[in-house]
């Protein structure tokens, strides 16, 4: 089936006071959209034509993708989110990652809406307890546990990942990034699965983060004295 949407129902999703009828009448007169549209003609026609963070919230409606790509790709952002986090040093809450797979295992019907759920009332307290912090780096890390939470919303496939794209595409290339992985979504038929994006990252990045780590512990106990395996 082939999933599309009238050009005119297009103000019934609350769009932002930008996009006046007037204003959506013209864009589509200029980009030659008729009264009816795909998710792929969409991003062909107006990529480039509004803001991505605009388009992104656009394609991000069940009537254009499916609710498990929706799932799915909400689950990647969060992922996305997650990663790298973990890359800046910042290793995020097991809670979250158990949400993103939560996410995505209800997505292909593995898990029940209950299992949902507490995945995500779990990671909805990582990043309640995240956001109480005011550091920078804090906020970047409850920014994180709050797409992994929406990710596992049992009930709103369509806001998580609106929500998410609200949030990370604050950031231009995040937004390119989401636009791009979006773009996976469109051009792949709604049956076929798309390699997962991974939660962790590489195995030498892993090591690298681990052994940073261990020396920030070694360089803490020296200060404080020999470690109790140090040779004296």
């Amino acid at each position: 089936m082939i999933r599309s949407i009238a050009i005119q129902d297009l103000q019934n999703w609350g769009l932002c006071y930008e996009y006046s009828p007037t204003r959506v009448e013209k864009i589509q007169k200029e980009v030659k959209l008729g009264k009816r549209a795909t998710a792929k003609t969409l991003y062909r026609r107006l990529y480039g034509v509004i803001p991505d963070t605009d388009l992104i919230w656009l394609l991000c409606h069940k009537p254009l993708l499916s609710e498990r790509q929706l799932r799915l790709f909400a689950a990647d952002c969060a992922a996305r989110a997650l990663l790298l986090e973990y890359r800046a040093g910042r290793k995020p809450d097991k809670r979250s990652y158990a949400a993103v797979r939560a996410a995505r295992l209800f997505a292909y019907g593995k898990i029940s809406a209950s299992e949902l759920a507490m995945a995500a009332d779990s990671a909805w307290a990582v990043a309640a307890w995240a956001a109480r912090e005011t550091e920078e780096e804090a906020r970047a890390v409850a920014e994180a546990a709050w797409a992994a939470a929406a990710a596992a919303e049992a009930a709103a496939a369509t806001w998580a990942t609106e929500a998410w794209a609200a949030w990370a595409a604050e950031a231009a290339e995040e937004g390119a990034w989401q636009l791009r992985r979006l773009a996976q979504y469109i051009k792949t038929p709604p049956r076929r699965a798309l390699p997962p994006l991974p939660l962790y990252p590489t195995a030498s990045e892993a090591i690298a983060s681990d052994n940073t780590d261990l020396e920030t512990k070694k360089a803490t106990h020296n200060s404080r004295g020999p470690m109790p395996d140090d040779k004296t």
